[in-house]
């Protein structure tokens, strides 16, 4: 969180306009904090489970997902995750 919450801005607010993951970082842990329940237990049981969101889900990202839209790369005997 000091990464993400600290230092100086970077440009004035509404001046302009960076998009990155960080948000949804620091979104992720005050769910946590307020919840109680790990990111991924919270994202199932209480948003994508009563929705029927059957084929969205918290990434890992390692796991071989059928319809999951990756690069995959073939080895010797085996499928793969791209880097």
């Amino acid at each position: 969180m000091k990464k993400f919450c600290s230092g100086d801005l970077q440009f004035e607010p509404g001046t302009k306009y960076h998009y990155d993951n960080s948000g949804y970082f620091i979104l992720g842990a005050i769910l946590e904090h307020v919840s109680g329940k790990k990111y991924e237990v919270l994202l199932k049981e209480d948003i994508l489970g009563p929705l029927g969101m059957k084929d969205t889900g918290y990434d890992h990202f390692a796991e071989i997902l059928p319809k999951r839209a990756i690069g995959y790369q073939r080895g010797l005997g085996e499928v793969n995750n791209a880097t």
